[in-house]
């Protein structure tokens, strides 16, 4: 057996079975990339506040919060609160309660605008599809729905290294046409080309968002990422429990808020802190306060976590800032191979072409599906017309 035709049976063989669950995976990974931007659009009315007047400045922590509590009747479980320096953000005061949620308030007023929680909705149906196809498994445990997906995942990435060895054209003319669609040509060449030529273009991007969605359901392959960037698992574990910084933001990727104890945040210590970071910070993008930490994204234009942090002491005031430059690699190991896997690394421009590469993969399978029927039809319709021929000549 040829080279070739060994890569052909490859492509095929795990492509059969696994086409529908690519689709799947591809088209809720498409939709998930833009679930900050989808949720915020769809819920201006949380996200966004007008100013009392040009320059005007937020509320302290402690103010905020007693204007909640008196809004709400009751006293909050909180384990942390975020600010933005943009003037027409809202704060988010984030509860410690089993459904993640998240309260939007003014900053000004302290009037609380609404919440959104992480146990129910669209997107939450959407990344359940995309990692366990809504099959529930206790805590530690791997669902069913969790190997189908990654099975189907670690097939897809060898159906598109196998994809790329059938791909190579034999000559300069024949390279020229494997990397454009043509729309001129017929329904069959059309459909051809999206399958051939569009599945070489959003290759690098797939492979990137396959190999780093290995690395969750996989330890091996985890561990194996944190080797090749010379980082090691459980250290990052252990740093990111450290310094508390295995949180993302309210509606992002992580369950919820890890508070440190059962008690209250001192919020009158939040009030000096929060004071100390802005000043030390005047260009920040938003500043998270936690029960004994203070985390600041000072990259105003990264949609990366890349927070420097520092403790909070039993006074309100910060302890000398740990900068994202300076921390371990197995810290950042951790945000690298999320960000690969979502295109946050690039801004939005990379979430931009991470979309359209999952959408463009999502439908390959389809495209992938036509073109076998197509051949099988055809190998009927000539062994059909042998048989004819060899009976008119007998």
């Amino acid at each position: 057996m040829k080279a070739r035709e060994l890569f052909l049976k490859i492509h095929l063989w795990l492509s059969v079975p696994a086409g529908v669950m690519i689709t799947l995976i591809c088209l809720t990974g498409a939709i998930l990339v833009f679930e900050d931007e989808i949720t915020e659009l769809t819920h201006p009315e949380l996200f966004h506040v007008t100013p009392p007047r040009e320059g005007a400045v937020h509320l302290p922590p402690s103010a905020i919060m007693a204007a909640a509590e008196k809004q709400t009747g009751s006293t909050l479980k909180t384990s942390g609160m975020e600010f933005y320096s943009s003037p027409d953000m809202t704060c988010r005061i984030i509860l410690a309660d089993k459904k993640r949620t998240t309260l939007y308030a003014d900053p000004y007023t302290g009037e609380v605008k609404g919440s959104l929680n992480r146990s129910d909705g669209f997107f939450i149906t959407v990344r359940q599809l995309h990692k366990r196809l809504m099959y529930k498994a206790p805590m530690g445990k791997f669902s069913v729905g969790q190997m189908i997906v990654a099975v189907s995942t670690a097939a897809f990435a060898i159906i598109m290294l196998s994809g790329l060895v059938l791909w190579i054209p034999r000559s300069a003319k024949a390279l020229r046409n494997s990397l454009k669609v043509k729309t001129t040509a017929g329904s069959r060449r059309l459909l051809y080309d999206m399958h051939n030529s569009l599945g070489f273009w959003c290759l690098i991007p797939v492979l990137i968002m396959a190999l780093t969605g290995l690395t969750w359901p996989f330890e091996s392959v985890r561990k194996a990422a944190y080797t090749v960037v010379g980082a090691d698992m459980q250290r990052g574990k252990e740093l990111l429990k450290e310094l508390d910084y295995g949180i993302d933001n309210s509606h992002g990727r992580y369950s919820h808020y890890r508070r440190d104890n059962d008690s209250a945040p001192d919020y009158q210590l939040w009030d000096k802190a929060l004071a100390q970071a802005e000043a030390a910070y005047p260009e920040y993008r938003y500043i998270r306060l936690r029960q004994r930490h203070v985390q600041v994204a000072a990259d105003r234009h990264s949609l990366m976590r890349k927070l420097d942090v520092a403790q909070i002491d039993s006074t309100g005031n910060m302890a000398a800032m740990t900068r994202y430059e300076d921390m371990d690699n197995s810290l950042k190991a951790e945000e690298w191979m999320f960000a690969l896997h979502t295109g946050s690394w690039g801004g939005i421009w990379s979430k931009i072409l991470w979309f359209a590469a999952a959408l463009t993969a999502a439908t390959l399978p389809a495209t992938g599906y036509w073109l076998w029927i197509a051949r099988l039809r055809g190998k009927r319709r000539r062994r059909a017309m042998q048989q004819t021929l060899t009976a008119k000549k007998g």
